[in-house]
Order: C-alpha cells, then sequence, then structure tokens
C-alpha cells in the first residue's frame, strides 16, 4: 500500500471484460469486452486490478493471460463466470453439468465439479472463479438463476454450495458467491431490468441467506451483490448501490473479504444511472470491486474527481485496496502438472449420475425405428438428434398436426433459461399438443433445460430430467443407444 498512489489504488478497484480470443475481430461482445487498444490502456494508464475474460481457446487465452500479467505492475484478479466449469466459457476445456443438476448427485458431485473447475480454470490463467451460486431458486418462474441454483430451499443449496466451494479451494482459486442477498424469487431478468423483491428482511433470513452466512464462516474470498430493489432493505437505491448491504455483510456477519458488484453493464444499473454515478455510488455503499464498469476511462477519472472534491475519501479507497492486495498476495499461481484438460470421463459420469428418470416398465424398445417417433423441440442439435433417422426438430410455439402416431413416441425439450433468456413456460399450443400425444401413445418426455417447464403437465407422464442441452449423450447412453 506505501507504495502506490492514488491512482494505482484507483485502478485497483476497476475489473472490465475482456475477450480471451488474440484478435479484435474475434471478439463475441464487442460492444462489452475491451480491444487491444482499450486494454493496453486499462494496463499501462489505469493499471486496472483485473480481468473478467470471456472466451476464448485455452491455448490462446493461456498465451494472452500470461502477457497480461507480465505487463501488469502488480498481479492480475483474473477472473471468468465458470458456474459450468471452464468449458462453459473456453474452448478446448470441460463443461460440467449446472448446478441443480450436481445437486442430484450428491455433495460428491458438487465437489469434484468445483476442484476439476478450480484446476483447469488454473491452467487456462484464471484465478479468480466467479462461483458457487448460493441463490435459492425460490420461484420457479425465475427467469435468470432457474438451474444455476443448487436447489429449492436454502438447506440444499448450503450443503451443495459448501461442497462446490470446498472443491474451487482445494486446488487454491480465489471464490465467489453470489448473488447476495438473493436472487432466487424474482420474475424479471437483472440483465435487462431491475426485479423488484417483495420480501422482508425476515423473509430473506429465513428462505436465502444461510447459503451466504455459511459460505461466509467457511471462508469465501468473495462476495457478488445483486442488481435487485428491496424496499424492505432500502426503499431507494439497489442492492449493489446499498450501503444497508455492507452494513449486514461487515458489521453484522464480520465479512472481510472482497465485495464485488454485478456487472454494471446490466440495464438493471444503466437503465437509471450514467457508468460514474454508479460506480461512486456502489463505492460509497461499501463495494470493494466494480465489475465491468461500461466507460472506463470515465469511471477511472470520475472516482479520481470524487476523492479531490471530498465525496469520497482516500481512506475509503485504501481500505479496499488492502483487501485486493490480501487475496492477491495468497494467489496460488501454480500450474497443474497433469494434463489439466482431461476431464471428459469424469464429465460424463457427472452428467449420468445427474439424470432423474421416471420410466416405467417395461423400458423402452428403441432397436425398431418403425415403432417410435423422436421429436425435438429447440433449435438445438446433438446426439439426441441422431437418435432416429426420421427425427423432427419443431417450433415450440408452433407443433404439428400429427395424422399417424407410433406406440411410443419421445420428445426431447431443449428450451433452457439463464440470462437473456426467458423460456419460463410451456406454450399453450404446445402443452395441448403434448396431452394429445399422451392420450393416444405412450409418451416419454426428456427435459434438456429447464424442469420447471414440466410441471405444467400432468405428474405421470413418464420423463427424464437431464438440466442441459450438454447432457444428451447421458440420455442417449441411459437409453441404450451407444
Amino acid at each position: 500500500m506505501s507504495y502506490l498512489t492514488l491512482e494505482q489504488q484507483i485502478g485497483q478497484l476497476l475489473i472490465p471484460r475482456i475477450s480471451g480470443f488474440a484478435l479484435d475481430q474475434e471478439r463475441l461482445y464487442p460492444d462489452r469486452e475491451l480491444d487491444q487498444a482499450a486494454l493496453d490502456q486499462a494496463i499501462q494508464e489505469f493499471q486496472v486490478g483485473g480481468l473478467l475474460v470471456f472466451g476464448g481457446e485455452v491455448t490462446v487465452t493461456q498465451e494472452r493471460i500470461s502477457k497480461l500479467q507480465a505487463q501488469s505492475q502488480l498481479p492480475l484478479l483474473i477472473c471468468a463466470d465458470l458456474e459450468e466449469g471452464a468449458g462453459q466459457h473456453f474452448n478446448g476445456a470441460t463443461r460440467l453439468p449446472p448446478a441443480l443438476a450436481l445437486a442430484q448427485g450428491g455433495t460428491g458431485c458438487s465437489f469434484l465439479a468445483g476442484r476439476i473447475t478450480a484446476q483447469e480454470a488454473l491452467a487456462i490463467g484464471v484465478n479468480w472463479v466467479l462461483a458457487p451460486v448460493a441463490d435459492v431458486n425460490a420461484n420457479p418462474l425465475n427467469p435468470v438463476i432457474n438451474v444455476r441454483a443448487f436447489g429449492t430451499t436454502a438447506q440444499q443449496v448450503t450443503t451443495q454450495a459448501l461442497a462446490c466451494a470446498q472443491g474451487l479451494g482445494s486446488v487454491g482459486v480465489v471464490r465467489c458467491a453470489k448473488h447476495f442477498p438473493g436472487h432466487g424469487d424474482v420474475d424479471s431478468d437483472s440483465h435487462l431490468a431491475l426485479p423488484l423483491v417483495a420480501l422482508t428482511r425476515q423473509d430473506l433470513e429465513r428462505d436465502h441467506w444461510q447459503p451466504f452466512r455459511e459460505l461466509c464462516q467457511a471462508g469465501i474470498e468473495s462476495i457478488m451483490i445483486a442488481h435487485l430493489l428491496i424496499p424492505d432493505l432500502d426503499p431507494y437505491l439497489p442492492a449493489s448501490l446499498s450501503p444497508v448491504i455492507t452494513q449486514i455483510l461487515r458489521q453484522e456477519w464480520g465479512f472481510e473479504g472482497l465485495i464485488v458488484t454485478d456487472a454494471l453493464t446490466m440495464h438493471a444499473i444503466t437503465h437509471d444511472y450514467g457508468p460514474v454515478e454508479a460506480a461512486l455510488l456502489a463505492l460509497e455503499a461499501g463495494a470493494d470491486i466494480l465489475l465491468m464498469p461500461p466507460d472506463l476511462a470515465a469511471v477511472y477519472h470520475g472516482i479520481r474527481t470524487a476523492v479531490a472534491q471530498g465525496r469520497l475519501s482516500a481512506d475509503r479507497i485504501a481500505q479496499s485496496v488492502e483487501r485486493i492486495l490480501r487475496v492477491k498476495a495468497g494467489f496460488n499461481q501454480s500450474k497443474p502438472a497433469n494434463a489439466p484438460f482431461d476431464h471428459d470421463v469424469m464429465a460424463q459420469d457427472l452428467y449420468q449420475r445427474s439424470l432423474i428418470i421416471k420410466i416405467q416398465d417395461p423400458w423402452p424398445d428403441l432397436s425398431n425405428y418403425n415403432h417410435w417417433q423422436n421429436f425435438v423441440i429447440g433449435a438445438h442439435t446433438g446426439p439426441v438428434t441422431k437418435m432416429h433417422p426420421g427425427t423432427q426438430v419443431i417450433d415450440p410455439h408452433q407443433p404439428p398436426d400429427l395424422d399417424q402416431v407410433a406406440p411410443l413416441v419421445l420428445v426431447h425439450l431443449l428450451l433452457t433459461t439463464g440470462p437473456y433468456q426467458s423460456f419460463t413456460q410451456l406454450d399453450d399450443p404446445l402443452i395441448a399438443w403434448l396431452l394429445r400425444l399422451q392420450q393416444r401413445t405412450r409418451l416419454i418426455l426428456i427435459s434438456l433445460g429447464n424442469p420447471y417447464l414440466l410441471s405444467a403437465l400432468p405428474p405421470q407422464i413418464e420423463r427424464i430430467l437431464a438440466f442441459s442441452p450438454q447432457a444428451q449423450q447421458a440420455v442417449v447412453n441411459r437409453l441404450k443407444l451407444v
């Protein structure tokens, strides 16, 4: 701290987003990821504290991160949203089941997933994994959390999130519990608008805070604050900009780790606050790290001006920088000695163990293509599409009329829910179509996405819950079509 100027300290608070690809034209989301010129400025002039990396091929991303670390005067926090393993964002790494799927296999699955994720993350150069999700998915129509949560009750989430955090910590990455004070009971996506949460503090304490509290007690290094308006806590400011949230974490719970905002590019914030004002409010509220400020240069200079004019104190900045440096001092910079991305067998085992199967005897015989039909609902393709030579991929909004129906029909629902997506309910025409099928033949539904969609259908319909499109091979293997 004694060697850092105020300007260098301000830089430590900022974490913009970059691409893991080498060339500007390869960026997947150029409106959210710095180009090379802006990245050079971020490292050399602003001396940012870290970077959020999105996308890339593992070897290229490794080289890119290594060069950036060498260019930076202080070690960089390199973070990524790896809730479903390093393969969620980096080509060549292992994609793992989402949290809700892992929970079906028990704490051993959650621990193993955390460990694999951390091993591959460190091999790439990512030292801060933005996981586990500690939200309780209390609302089945939640458009943004859904299968990202470990369960629908505080105890379920606590048990599995702790196991995942232990797996991550066993390898030495920095971990992040998110999204406090709880994103599990919303009906809108904070990437698109500011959700209103009409819960009382008592509701939150009873139903949503146990996972976060126990992760704090277990030594989690950071907590991400959600963009939510919770009038019973603060009727005016979103949680990410409210000092009430920091008071709970610091004064009531004694949390000494990093408090980080959710991405400040999300419309929940940008709709009502400019880049500088949002950043200043977050720092005044007690945040240590500003994640993805939408205008890095304006925010950097805006913080300098706020300190010069007395709105923010130098001591306030220093408090956060001390926490950041303390975390950086504990980095595990060693790379795994074994082949770090050779986890496909383990991953497939996790997918298999996560399946929920409710199929009656006799087990379906799929050897004769004339005796069954195969439908895939959604735009995805993969192993389930290849199960039958006559597979039909149909629109979830316009199911076809069927003149003839085979004795057995399999319907694969590849309908996912998450950020920027909101497939939370089946359309009435599709529900009616499925009910007609059930009346005419033996129907087996395979959900490869949002499992809550099936709640609109009679529980006696045979089904397999697989939770994600990446579980297709596990489903095919289970149906003995290898």
